[in-house]
């Protein structure tokens, strides 16, 4: 990819290299957002027996990320914004 090339899927990207990478050591986070992208790379990561954790929908200014992830179902966990830093640290203890 050259610079400048726009890229399709950013999340997608971003949570693939995270899963090929990292492994079973991978966590991603989803949180609000607008369209779909981001689901298939939190399978990645699931897949490879990595957490992934979402914002719940109802905490989200635009849900649509979130929902396509859970609905998928490539989320691990769900929390609102005040459970999120706890959830992340108890998931790297």
């Amino acid at each position: 990819m050259l610079l400048g090339d726009a890229v399709e899927d950013p999340l997608n990207l971003l949570f693939d290299s995270a899963a090929e990478i990292f492994g079973s050591h991978a966590i991603g986070v989803m949180l609000t957002g607008v369209g779909n992208d981001g689901a298939e790379g939190f399978g990645q990561i699931k897949d490879k027996g990595g957490i992934t954790i979402a914002q719940d929908m109802q905490c989200c200014v635009y849900p649509n990320l979130t929902q396509n992830a859970i609905e998928m179902g490539t989320v691990t966990t769900i929390a609102d914004e005040r459970q999120l830093p706890g959830v992340i640290e108890n998931s790297v203890s």
